[in-house]
């Protein structure tokens, strides 16, 4: 490659990063926020508790897949709800 090239390259991943700076979008507020929330929260748990009773049915262990699978999507959710609120600082 030579150096005019690079430059060349150079300015067009400039201007793909300027780009793709002004259409992100802004970070949710108010109510939306808190569904947001909500759901990152909830979707993982709901996911994983279903995951548990399927298992306990097929398997006939019940409750142990349930319970384990309720702290697992519990942690899962919380987690997920860290990364929201710690990329979305005021």
């Amino acid at each position: 490659m030579t150096k005019r090239s690079l430059h060349d390259l150079d300015n067009a991943i400039i201007k793909a990063q300027h780009k793709h700076h002004q259409q992100a979008s802004p970070p949710p507020k108010g109510q939306a926020s808190l569904w947001r929330c909500a759901s990152d929260m909830l979707a993982p748990l709901i996911v994983s508790v279903f995951i548990g009773i399927q298992l306990d049915t097929w398997l006939d262990m019940k409750p142990l897949f349930l319970i384990l699978f309720f702290f697992l999507g519990s942690a899962a959710g919380f987690l997920s709800l860290w990364r929201t609120l710690s990329r979305h600082k005021p």
